[in-house]
């Protein structure tokens, strides 16, 4: 009798033998071949072990309540599977509407077609893997551009499919032949989409349509009064006529003013996780910190209807690694929040997780929030403009004034460029001056508390300071991302330059990020291409998520001696320099 050790688990033959093999595949006996198995093995396992039965069933509870059966393969169908799903992945050519199980493409891929789209539909194919049985495994096969024999269509299609005559989910061949299987429904989808004006995307079961079309076209979807979304005919008769129903309660028709999602990620304006993710990761960390690592297990298993799988202390480690690495995946390993989501997750088990990146020495690709427009800086400008205040420095000694910018980084904290507070004077002296704020109607609030760098002192030309504002005031202010900005990134300045004695309002200045250097005793310093003007130092410098990447200190008046074109410029400090002022605390928020 056969045994399960006499097989090889894997092929020995090469890409270009398989290929061959698989064109000329005609009946059992050549499958047999391809597959580098005796004949007698095969029957062997078909039909002889089959009723010992090829897999064992697993119940996993998914979020609506329903329960997914998982169905795992023995080793001997196992081993088989292997070796087809190599053929497969050889011979089958998915088309590029197609992300999900194939090769170099991810949810991420598929949700990247779908960015800032004023229309994105999402449909779900009802009992996907079940709905494939081994009649179409073997019809896809024996039609072109396969046209295999009917008896070899059949052999596969009984090595892949269950023993009840569908594709189990959970066997290694599922996937793939599910999206032979769909090829013909993917290119009506296509030919739909095409006569619409419509992206579409595939990702297994999960099917998308977006556009940037005033109305979306009726004879595919529609919203109703009550948000309710209604299939058209069109769309619902071709995918009835190539066997597939739709899932009830899974069909959504989202406009830009909602938030809109492919594959589980929201699509508005970049690709990102939604909010309860990061939440849910973070309320799982923190819990592994405050009630140990088996409460947390325990907690987590019984809140998501989950299973501990051996040691709980392992699996709620490897669950959060997980979900770091997804997390990791879809807004970058240099993200701000995934660092300090692996920095926390470090103070539960060091050998696990990565090492800490210090935030101000990161060398971060920053995540343009708007891939198709450009950034929104009306909105951030909008946002933060009771964030930004003038700066007025007083000199006590001589009461000369001079003018700056500050802005708001927390409820009582501002930040602003160190030479606003330490004046040098013509004797060589420094002298410490006096900063307010200027509100509407020509009223002021004190600065107190400041603590500054400049000059000689470091070079880091930074001051912090404390004021409390009006309890009318709001309670926004300028939210702030310790990295690197790449050369060529736009920014934004937001000031108040000293260039209008009648009317002084928050200026705008646009540019982009032209250098990114150590200088002056290792400094970063950030050159931008836009001149800010006088009694700019001390602006925020704002990237396209509208996060604070450095505090502008330094602009070009000069113009060259050789009567050149003049070149404006300016220079920022990045952020993360905050932490060299002596006396502050660990978080901007703190205060002085």
């Amino acid at each position: 009798m056969p045994r399960a050790t006499s097989l090889k688990p894997y092929l020995i033959a090469s890409d270009s033998d398989i290929r061959r093999k698989f064109r000329e595949l005609e009946s059992q006996k050549d499958v047999a071949a391809l597959l580098e198995i005796a004949p007698r093995t095969l029957r062997w396992i078909l039909y002889v072990a089959k009723e010992r039965k090829h897999y064992s069933e697993h119940a996993i509870p998914k979020k609506d309540g329903e329960v997914r059966r998982i169905c795992i393969p023995t080793k001997n169908i196992r081993i088989l599977q292997d070796k087809l799903l190599r053929v497969l992945t050889l011979i089958f050519n998915p088309r590029m509407c197609v992300t999900g199980f194939t090769r170099d493409r991810c949810i991420l891929d598929n949700a990247q077609l779908h960015i800032g789209k004023r229309y994105v539909l999402n449909l779900d194919l009802d009992n996907f893997f079940p709905s494939i049985h081994i009649g179409r495994v073997r019809g896809i096969l024996k039609s072109a551009p396969y046209s295999l024999g009917s008896g070899a269509a059949l052999t596969i299609g009984q090595i892949a499919c269950h023993d009840d005559g569908h594709l189990p989910q959970g066997a290694p061949t599922s996937p793939i032949l599910a999206n032979m299987v769909c090829s013909p429904l993917d290119y009506s989808l296509l030919e739909l989409a095409k006569e619409y004006r419509l992206v579409y995307t595939r990702y297994a079961d999960d099917i998308s349509f977006s556009t940037n079309q005033r109305k979306f076209p009726p004879e595919v979807a529609t919203i109703d009064a009550l948000g309710t979304c209604h299939l058209g005919k069109n769309l619902v008769e071709t995918i009835n006529n190539h066997k597939f129903s739709i899932r009830d309660g899974k069909t959504r028709l989202r406009t830009s003013l909602r938030r809109q999602m492919a594959t589980g990620l929201v699509v508005n304006e970049f690709v990102n996780v939604p909010r309860n993710y990061i939440r849910e990761l973070r309320a799982l960390i923190h819990s592994c910190q405050t009630v140990g690592i088996a409460s947390a297990a325990k907690i987590h298993a019984e809140k998501h209807h989950r299973t501990i799988l051996g040691d709980s202390g392992n699996w709620i480690l490897n669950v959060i690694r997980g979900k770091l690495a997804y997390l990791s995946m879809v807004r970058g390993s240099e993200d701000h929040i995934v660092r300090r989501l692996q920095n926390d997750a470090l103070r539960i088990n060091r050998n696990i997780f990565k090492s800490p990146i210090p935030l101000c020495d990161q060398n971060g690709q920053p995540i343009q929030r708007r891939s198709r427009l450009s950034p929104n800086w009306k909105l951030w400008s909008s946002k933060y403009s009771d964030c930004v205040f003038r700066l007025l420095c007083v000199n006590p000694n001589t009461e000369d004034e001079n003018y700056g910018t500050a802005f708001r980084v927390g409820p009582i904290q501002f930040l602003t460029a160190g030479h606003n507070r330490i004046l040098r004077a013509s004797d060589g002296n420094e002298v410490e001056r006096n900063l307010y704020l200027t509100l509407p109607l020509d009223s002021s609030i004190e600065l107190t508390c400041i603590k500054a760098i400049c000059g000689e002192q470091g070079d880091i030309d930074l001051a912090f300071g404390s004021a409390e504002l009006p309890e009318e005031w709001t309670n926004s202010f300028i939210l702030t991302q310790e990295r690197l900005p790449v050369i060529g990134e736009e920014v934004i300045a937001l000031g108040y330059p000293d260039i209008a004695f009648r009317h002084v309002g928050l200026v705008m200045h646009v540019g982009r990020i032209e250098s990114v250097m150590k200088g002056y005793r290792e400094a970063r310093f950030l050159t931008v291409s836009f001149e800010g003007g006088p009694a700019i130092s001390g602006a925020p410098l704002l990237d396209a998520n509208g996060y604070c990447i450095g505090v502008m200190v330094e602009n070009s008046f000069r113009k060259p001696a050789n009567d050149a074109p003049h070149r404006p410029y300016g220079q920022a400090i990045a952020i993360g320099h905050w932490r060299d002022i002596p006396g502050v605390g660990t978080k901007l928020t703190n205060s002085c």
